[in-house]
C-alpha cells in the first residue's frame, strides 16, 4: 500500500494517469495472493479484487485459518464488501508469507 500511495500521489507528474488507474484496477489495492490478517484474527488470502472500486480496500479473500492459526478445512471464501457478511470482517494488516511459513499460491489456485 505505500508503494501504491507514492504512485497515487505521483499521478500526472511520473506516472501517466490513465496508466496508473488501469495498473491499479488490474492488480487492486491489495494484489492477489497477499497474505492478511483480519480483525477477527482469522489469516485470509486475497484472490480478487472488490468489485467496486469504491472498496478497493475490501478485497474477495479465502479465510485459511482462525484466530487460534488452526487451518480451515475448507477454507472459507469471503467477499469482505459485502455488508452482509457474518461476522464483518477487515483487514487489519497485510503480512509477510515467511512469518507464518505459508505459500500462498495453493490458496489462490484451485
Amino acid at each position: 500500500p505505500a508503494v501504491l500511495r507514492y504512485m497515487l500521489d505521483r499521478a500526472g507528474t511520473f506516472f501517466e494517469p490513465s496508466l496508473l488507474k488501469y495498473f491499479v484496477t488490474c492488480i487492486g489495492i491489495i494484489p492477489i495472493g497477499t497474505l492478511v490478517l483480519l480483525d477477527t484474527g482469522e489469516l485470509a488470502v486475497v484472490l480478487r479484487p472488490a468489485l467496486d472500486r469504491a472498496h478497493a480496500e475490501r478485497p474477495f479473500v479465502r479465510v485459511i485459518c482462525d484466530a487460534a492459526s488452526t487451518p480451515l478445512v475448507p477454507p472459507l471464501e469471503v467477499d469482505l464488501s459485502d455488508p452482509d457478511s457474518s461476522p464483518p470482517r477487515t483487514i487489519v494488516r497485510l503480512i509477510d508469507n515467511t512469518e507464518y511459513h505459508l505459500g500462498t499460491s495453493r490458496y489462490v489456485i484451485d
